[in-house]
């Protein structure tokens, strides 16, 4: 039986979010699921998808910091990240990702994106229907439209996410498109689009609210005052469910410290609490109390969240 409690999982089956029926497609209701615990929302596949190739890549991670000096990092290395995830994951039997994913407008906007798939369409498996993908970071989402430094991509459908604009979230977001046919007459367009608000343009850890991105910019200062502390922290962003003895479960975050002095090692699990609505708390309550048997929890109200809390917690845990 399925737990009802969390019901994000990992997508299964091919990296791909395009069957054939063509004339059905843009009405095609999506593979999604609902993430009760938060939001009350439904994830379609596109946006697993793109979890699932951030996942692979380490880009959901706030890595460890070098020992001295500011993190390297810049939007063409976390596309090469990305990149180099994709050769791991298949469209269709014998036909790789990373052999039709596109990182910039200009290779649609040129039509590089549709002679490519074009001519690969003719050795394509006959069962599945050609494809490629879009992933772009983008500075605005308007409604069917993805505006990038190097161009802007019209969708045929409007772009799916949380929310974000109605929240008036703020760039920058990472959006990855589905190009596909829909119809003979109109040939190979830009389908669907999810769009995911990332940290930040070189650190493309997801973040669905402002107050996300705040959580994460603390989380960031404090690995910057426990480097000088001489402990070394790491942090991931759980994007997909974790399967536990009792149940599954989603906390925020898994953290990862070692103190260099006594060569003490620790993790945890952070829950980030962001509302006070009973419900909301006690499905919290729940997963804490799942997470539990398995190691050691933090629970912090979002409000309280400040790199000097969390730098405390840390020097609790490691005593």
């Amino acid at each position: 039986m399925k737990d009802s409690l969390y019901a994000i999982g990992i997508p299964k089956g091919l990296f791909s979010a395009h069957q054939k029926a063509p004339e059905k497609l843009a009405q095609r209701p999506e593979d999604i699921e609902p993430d009760d615990r938060s939001r009350g929302v439904a994830i379609p596949r596109l946006g697993k998808l793109l979890w699932l190739l951030l996942e692979r890549a380490g880009s959901n991670i706030l890595r460890e910091l070098p020992p001295s000096g500011r993190r390297a990092g810049s939007i063409s290395e976390e596309m090469r990240h990305l990149k180099r995830a994709a050769e791991g994951l298949d469209i269709a039997p014998g036909i790789r990702l990373s052999d039709h994913l596109y990182t910039n407008a200009i290779d649609y906007e040129k039509r590089r994106v549709h002679a490519r798939l074009r001519a690969a369409a003719e050795t394509w498996p006959p069962e599945f229907a050609p494809q490629a993908f879009l992933l772009l970071e983008a500075s605005e989402v308007i409604s069917s439209e993805v505006v990038t430094g190097l161009g802007t991509v019209e969708i045929r459908n409007r772009i799916q996410h949380t929310g974000i604009i109605r929240a008036e979230v703020e760039p920058p977001f990472l959006v990855l498109a589905v190009v596909g046919e829909h119809s003979r007459r109109e040939g190979y367009l830009a389908l669907r689009a999810y769009a995911q608000p990332v940290f930040s343009g070189n650190q493309f850890v997801p973040a669905e609210r402002e107050h996300d991105r705040d959580v994460l910019r603390a989380l960031q200062q404090a690995q910057y005052e426990l480097r000088r502390l001489g402990v070394r922290m790491a942090v991931k962003k759980v994007l997909f469910d974790i399967t536990l003895a009792a149940g599954s479960a989603r906390p925020d975050f898994l953290v990862a410290l070692l103190d260099e002095h006594s060569g003490v090692e620790c993790k945890f699990a952070l829950q980030i609490l962001q509302s006070d609505d009973p419900d909301y708390l006690e499905l919290r309550s729940i997963e804490r109390e799942r997470l539990g048997q398995a190691g050691l929890v933090v629970s912090m109200a979002v409000s309280s969240v400040t790199p000097e809390a969390i730098i405390s917690e840390a020097r609790r845990i490691l005593a």
